[in-house]
């Protein structure tokens, strides 16, 4: 739900000024690190003792080690995304669904690629 509210609230950013005041939308936002605490909680006591199979924890070990590079790129997915792919697009939850799905994956690959690479795993 809040991951929602962050979402409507990026959206109608313009028309809420004394929201924008209480919690910004951004991601130093309330509700985006409310909403980043309650999935780390949820997360971690629903999979508590849980054992991956071995390929999947290979598989979860790896995304993990790519996880501080796609927070790296995943901005630049979403303004490459912005400007270039959807421009002058009205904002809309089916259109941000879409956005935030093709950086995740872009940023994913990118990183699992930059992370294969010599130089670059220094940085991803």
């Amino acid at each position: 739900m809040l991951s929602i509210f962050n979402i409507w609230h990026w959206i109608h950013q313009d028309s809420t000024p004394t929201l924008n005041i209480i919690t910004p939308s951004s991601y130093v936002g309330l509700g985006v690190t409310a909403a980043a605490l309650c999935i780390f909680t949820a997360t971690y006591h629903l999979l508590a003792g849980w054992q991956p199979a071995s390929w999947l924890g290979r598989t979860l070990v790896q995304l993990s080690n790519a996880s501080f590079g796609v927070f790296l790129c995943h901005y630049l997915f979403l303004t490459w995304l912005t400007f270039h792919v959807f421009p002058d697009q009205e904002p809309t939850l089916a259109l941000m669904t879409v956005k935030f799905s093709i950086a995740t994956i872009g940023s994913f690959a990118l990183t699992l690629l930059a992370l294969r690479t010599p130089v670059l795993n220094r940085v991803f």
